[in-house]
């Protein structure tokens, strides 16, 4: 099946809050969360032109060279490919996390509450 780039729904709160804590609380990993800028997702969604247009993201779960959890993010075309850098695209890492830069400074349903006075691992 190929990908026409409407896959995904949205979600209410209720299960979007059930399903992040009950990953945190699996103590799997220490990260909650991955940031990523709007210029980085533009960039990877506007990709590809005629030739092979993007019609989604794809998030891999990583490691960094720290050994924390990350995401990497490709592009995905129509047939269902990554596109990656050998053919010319743009794959993208360094999202900020959470806990760290990437948290949010108010409560959140979706996550643990960090202020900006607060420490941050």
């Amino acid at each position: 099946m190929a990908f026409n780039g409407s896959e995904g729904a949205s979600i209410g709160i209720d299960p979007a809050a059930a399903m992040t804590s009950a990953y945190r609380n699996t103590g799997w990993n220490t990260i909650n969360s991955v940031f990523f800028g709007k210029d980085i997702l533009n960039q990877i969604l506007q990709q590809g032109g005629d030739r092979d247009p993007t019609m989604g993201i794809r998030f891999y779960f990583a490691l960094n060279d720290k050994g924390e959890m990350t995401l990497v993010a490709a592009g995905a075309s129509a047939n269902q490919n990554d596109q990656l850098p050998g053919d010319g695209y743009t794959i993208a890492d360094f999202g900020s996390p959470c806990p760290g830069a990437g948290c949010p400074t108010t409560t959140s349903p979706l996550g643990e509450v960090v202020s900006d006075t607060e420490t941050r691992k």
